[in-house]
């Protein structure tokens, strides 16, 4: 089994890759944890005889050294993805790829498979949003804030909002409730904009939208009961980029 590494801004998702293709259970471990590496080793143990690693992240580069000196610790040879201009049928807009974070990339990547066109959100340490038409071509993006960025902002910015802990339910009696609303009213409002404004350009007005990362089930129920949903879909596409590679 193939051992595969998603690290963003506050987690590193770890899961192995099985023979039939699938993923095992995916354990996520903060990065600000204290135990972070020792906890990162754990999930190290009992591997097979030809130990491969692929890591995908867009933390910093204390954070990529310590979990490659792990790996390599462990015996595994490690395979550090980055962004390509073009692969499995996907075409990149950006004209410099790197910019375009890998986790994106991975996730254009496995959105892909459908074979369709699709808006993709990532709900995670941040928003992002991805245009991706049926013939690979990805149309660009955007990057934003989540309900925990846009709180956090309010909060050091007035200091009536500061240590309030609400709900978001919409139409608020209450300041805490308020805030927490607001901000999850921002958010479904980028999305429900970017969907509009994508569905006009490939001209679909039934443009699927798959939402991904950590904290997208939270917005499922407000949303249209035909939005997909795969929390794992960044590991998807490093499955997919890693059988890619190995079949070279």
């Amino acid at each position: 089994m193939t051992l595969l590494l998603d690290c963003g801004n506050t987690r590193c998702k770890i899961t192995r890759q099985l023979p039939d293709g699938g993923l095992a259970p995916v354990n996520a471990i903060a990065l600000d944890a204290a135990d972070f590496i020792s906890r990162l080793e754990a999930q190290l143990d009992g591997s097979p005889e030809k130990r491969q690693a692929y890591f995908a992240s867009v933390a910093g580069a204390e954070i990529n050294s310590a979990i490659e000196a792990s790996l390599m610790s462990a015996g595994y040879s490690i395979t550090r993805v980055r962004t390509e201009a073009e692969a499995l049928g996907v075409r990149i807009a950006y004209p410099l790829p790197h910019q375009l974070g890998v986790d994106r990339f991975l996730a254009l990547l496995a959105a892909h498979q459908k074979r369709q066109s699709t808006l993709i959100v990532s709900v995670g340490s941040a928003l992002t949003v991805d245009v991706l038409d049926a013939d690979g071509q990805h149309h660009g993006g955007m990057i934003t804030a989540t309900e925990t960025i846009i709180k956090a902002a309010m909060e050091n910015r007035f200091a009536n909002f500061r240590g309030l802990s609400g709900n978001a339910h919409g139409f608020s009696d209450n300041t805490a409730d308020a805030l927490a609303s607001g901000a999850r009213y921002m958010v479904l409002g980028i999305i429900e904009k970017a969907w509009r404004d994508a569905s006009r350009l490939l001209n679909e007005p039934n443009l699927p939208l798959l939402m991904t990362g950590g904290d997208a089930e939270a917005l499922l129920p407000h949303l249209p009961d035909n939005v997909a949903c795969q929390p794992a879909l960044v590991l998807e596409g490093l499955a997919l980029w890693a059988r890619h590679l190995e079949s070279a």
